[in-house]
């Protein structure tokens, strides 16, 4: 039977009374309330609804009650409660409605007790966290001396929100308790309310023999910015572990960023200048430098020269707009001087400083780094040398990129490397190819075996044949070594050497070059009388069946099942509201495969179309879907989705790739391609696992 009906009569005719609005909310005194709870129990969710919203009325009387109810085993009703007893606090905060808050947050506090269930006392606490004040403190923080770990932790986060004087004196006096994770929590609070009292508890915390403990109190300290703090943050900012070093110096910061506030740039300064010299990272180092710049004078120019190791670009910026405000024209002598006592690290900044003036007087000092012992120095050494272009140091850095420790070939190499391209523009005499040859011999970096291909690129020698091949199947190094293997096949047509020739250009297209590297493959072939299909030989498909334009506002062809994914009939036409769609034979010419559909379909904004080919294969094999489109696609292989990706984008050759298997003989290929606006298009290459070209027959377009 419906819970309202077990009321007395008299009970049930004022709720229809107050549901009427014939009479008040609160005319019936207890009667009400009881008909609003049995309400709230109803089993119809309608007038558990209408109850939830009225709850404001009822106020505090009703806060227990609810809370209980909460509590209870039925779910919808608890759930009803709560909304409840959510609008009877928010219409308690509201401003002027301070007696009334008054009332209900202290009906709020009697749902503490030990002997209420865990989900009423949790909610009681969510909402003491809201409307909470001083009054409610004490049996907050009774909750948080208690056993169960998760009201005590709900207790702890109702007070950072109370966020009052008594508030945080609570959580100070839980921490003199606290253990674990509990007191990190309670010293993240203090911090995050900026409540100073805690500091002498907080300094004491940060010489605890648990390393989380001390870590949360340096975090503290850091955020409540006190002067009182600054020994200590400085103390486990040298001689911390890593993990409280990293903490103290992030409060360290904060502390200097305090004092400037304060207006006490003369403290903030000093940290700032230590957390320099201390900071664990580049951020810490960038902001304490940043802050050095803002506050400093000539008499930080030793502090920042000497934290000038940091490689980071953006840091080494700052620092040298430092420098070169405070040392102005004496800036290369004030650098120079630094090295000399300099440590590793910061010697390879400076010499990295120097090279950035772009200035050719500071290359003998470069060329000198070029000997120090230091890995690091050496590989600054010769990254300035390379951006300066000085011509005079080649042999010493191929010494340093052949022989030198391991941290310092690679720019080393790159530097020489850079020498060579700058020589390339005065000629091309043999020794220059040899120099790149070798390069390529040594290199152990992607981006100098690029470099080095295309220098060889630029002589297309077939010397350089046997380093330039195996890198046309690396994909960090595929293009620029296709470019070289390209330039290297038409060179051997200049020398009528046309097998040989014929078979580089041939490999070259398969193995999926640029539309550049392509095109010149091509020319190639046909200075050989050889006629090719580019995109064919590629891997390319390029007899489709094209039908369309469907409509795609808002994207709903995505999830739309238009004709062509019913059934490919090519002879049959298909119907779709009001108009009759047909099957239209296509072949592209573009030598990446690639259909416009601009020109083909009109409309051709906000909507979709398909397309249909049919390819035949020897045998079973492993492949690779290899999809560009503009915009969104899905494609089916043999009637299963083999790939979809509902993207918006420019179309790219090879963006999208899609494992699958082809079946010995016939094997249909549908796609779906999205348009919203702009360009629109695809394209679709079949290679197998490695990316070499799968050999198949197209079905012939009619």
């Amino acid at each position: 039977m419906h819970a309202l009906h077990r009321r007395p009569y008299l009970t049930v005719f004022a709720l229809v009374l107050v549901v009427l609005g014939l009479v008040g909310p609160r005319a019936f005194g207890q009667q009400n309330l009881d008909a609003f709870l049995a309400q709230i129990q109803s089993d119809n969710a309608d007038a558990r609804r209408q109850a939830s919203e009225s709850a404001a009325d009822y106020g505090a009387p009703a806060v227990v009650p609810l809370g209980r109810l909460y509590g209870g085993e039925n779910r919808p009703v608890g759930r009803a409660a709560r909304l409840a007893l959510e609008n009877i606090v928010n219409h308690a905060s509201l401003p002027g409605a301070e007696q009334e808050r008054a009332a209900v947050v202290g009906e709020l506090a009697k749902l503490l007790l030990p002997a209420e269930k865990y989900d009423t006392r949790r909610l009681a606490l969510v909402l003491l966290a809201q409307a909470g004040t001083d009054q409610q403190v004490p049996a907050i923080a009774e909750v948080m001396g208690q056993d169960d770990a998760r009201l005590r932790e709900m207790a702890r986060w109702a007070l950072e929100r109370i966020n009052t004087q008594a508030a945080n004196q609570a959580l100070l006096s839980a921490l003199a308790q606290a253990q674990g994770q509990f007191a990190c929590d309670l010293m993240a609070t203090l911090g995050h309310n900026r409540f100073t009292p805690a500091v002498p508890a907080l300094l004491q915390a940060a010489q605890s023999n648990q390393e989380p403990a001390r870590i949360a109190a340096l975090e503290a300290l850091g955020r409540l910015g006190d002067a009182r703090a600054a020994d200590a943050l400085r103390r486990a900012a040298a001689q911390g572990s890593p993990a409280e070093r990293v903490a103290a110096c992030h409060s360290c910061l904060l502390l200097a960023s305090a004092d400037e506030e304060r207006g006490d740039q003369a403290a903030a300064l000093g940290i700032y200048e230590e957390c320099l010299r201390l900071a664990t990272n580049t951020s810490q180092r960038i902001a304490a430098l940043t802050g050095i710049n803002r506050l400093g004078d000539a008499k930080s120019l030793p502090v920042v020269l000497n934290g000038l190791g940091d490689p980071d670009r953006v840091f080494q910026g700052v620092a040298i707009a430092f420098i070169d405000r405070y040392a102005g024209e004496r800036a290369v002598q004030v650098m120079t001087d630094a090295l000399k006592a300099a440590q590793p690290e910061a010697r390879a900044g400076l010499l990295l400083g120097l090279a950035a003036r772009g200035d050719p007087k500071v290359a003998p000092t470069l060329m000198a780094g070029l000997q120090d012992p230091s890995p690091v120095v050496k590989a600054a050494a010769a990254t300035g040398l390379g951006q300066l272009g000085v011509q005079e140091a080649a042999g010493q850095l191929l010494a340093l990129a052949e022989t030198g420790p391991q941290a310092a070939k690679p720019p080393a190499l790159n530097s020489y490397l850079k020498l060579l391209a700058a020589q390339l523009q005065q000629g091309k005499p043999p020794e220059l190819l040899k120099a790149y040859n070798h390069a390529l011999e040594i290199a152990t970096g992607d981006v100098e075996r690029n470099m080095a291909l295309d220098g060889a690129a630029a002589f297309g020698d077939p010397s350089s044949l046997p380093l330039v091949e195996p890198l046309t199947q690396k994909e960090e190094t595929r293009p620029a070594a296709l470019a070289a293997y390209v330039a290297i096949g038409r060179n051997l047509v200049t020398r009528n050497q046309k097998q040989q020739a014929e078979q580089i250009l041939r490999t070259a297209i398969a193995r999926g070059p640029s539309r550049d590297v392509l095109a010149q493959a091509a020319a190639g072939l046909r200075d050989l009388g050889i006629d090719v299909d580019l995109a064919h030989d590629a891997g390319f498909v390029t007899n489709w069946w094209l039908a369309g334009p469907f409509p795609n506002a808002n994207k709903a062809a995505w999830d739309a099942q238009y004709p062509p994914e019913q059934g490919v009939d090519l002879a049959a036409d298909m119907r779709f509201g009001t108009g009759t769609f047909g099957w239209q034979p296509y072949h592209t010419t573009d030598i990446e495969g690639i259909v416009n559909f601009l020109p083909l379909f009109n409309p051709n904004q906000q909507v979709a179309a398909y397309a249909y080919a049919e390819v035949t294969v020897p045998a079973a094999q492993d492949a690779t879907l290899r999809i560009g489109s503009d915009d969104g696609v899905k494609c089916w292989l043999n009637g299963r989705l083999a790939h979809a990706n509902n993207a918006d984008r420019p179309m790219r050759v090879d963006e999208d790739r899609a494992d699958a298997r082809l079946q010995a003989g016939r094997n249909t290929i549908l796609l779906k391609i999205l348009q919203g606006g702009g360009d629109w298009g695809f394209c679709l290459r079949l290679t197998d696992r490695q990316g070499r070209p799968v050999g198949f027959q197209q079905r012939a377009v009619q």
